[in-house]
């Protein structure tokens, strides 16, 4: 009978779930779980998370738990080890009340990054892309050098204000604001720069006025056609028994008005 007590016991205990498993934080010890209090931390547009303000002993793992929202760019969040064990609960931080060690409070920030002019341009160019639909690949740069800007270290994206109702020219301006998840930023404004890429026929040799159009007399070259915006990427399908109606030099763009 007690060699049976033994062994029923013995595979209780032996099957019973670790508590730093069960109740969030792994390899915890028994009894109340020791945790000490960062003084400073940064948080991610995400939110503020258990691991990120506070660290435990050595082979304890704490949890990636959400335990607040972010502060926006420019603001903190002070915590308090009682705040922090209230948002967390019993099931991140064990059965017991933890321990404090550390801070008497945390300083959460905004985790960000400095956008410099190579990293506005792409985000620029995304946005502008969009207008130049399949006319060609876009290239852009600034008139002015740009003073880089605090930002959230977030994914970012650009959403165009003001955009000239013309639409894209080797020069205009445009007025923008950043979005960072919810976020918003701005807005600015600045002068861009532009050309626009894109393969297009050239004289291969000077053709006269009133001459006899024929596919072998032009070339594709890559071109900017905001510069040549009649440019033509291939010749009209009844080319055949059409004339010149100007003068081209060797390797002058090809445009509609020359037919």
């Amino acid at each position: 009978m007690n060699l049976c007590r033994a062994l029923f016991f013995g595979l209780v205990l032996g099957s019973a779930t670790p508590r730093g498993q069960a109740d969030g934080a792994t390899g915890s010890p028994e009894g109340p779980l020791r945790l000490t209090l960062n003084a400073e931390a940064q948080a991610g547009g995400e939110g503020i998370y258990l691991n990120q303000v506070v660290s435990a002993p050595a082979g304890i793992s704490v949890p990636a738990l959400k335990i607040g929202e972010a502060p926006p760019l420019g603001q903190v969040v002070w915590l308090t080890p009682a705040e922090i064990a209230a948002r967390a609960g019993q099931t991140a931080l064990g059965r017991l009340p933890p321990t404090w060690a550390g801070a008497p409070r945390v300083r959460v920030s905004r985790r960000a990054r400095q956008l410099d002019e190579p990293a506005l341009i792409e985000l620029l160019t995304e946005a502008l892309q969009q207008e130049a639909a399949n006319r060609g690949e876009l290239e852009l740069r600034l008139a002015s050098a740009w003073k880089p800007v605090t930002v959230p270290d977030d994914p970012l994206t650009l959403k165009l204000i003001d955009f000239p109702a013309n639409g894209l020219s080797p020069t205009f301006v445009v007025r923008f604001e950043l979005a960072a998840g919810a976020e918003r930023l701005g807005p600015w404004q600045t002068v861009v720069k532009a050309r626009l890429f894109r393969e297009v026929l050239v004289a291969q040799a000077g053709l006269r006025r009133g001459q006899a159009l024929s596919p072998a007399d032009f070339k594709r070259e890559r071109r900017d056609v905001l510069l040549h915006r009649d440019a033509l990427a291939e010749l009209p399908s009844d080319w055949t028994g059409q004339e010149l109606t100007q003068s081209l030099a060797a390797g002058s763009v090809l445009s509609g008005r020359a037919l």
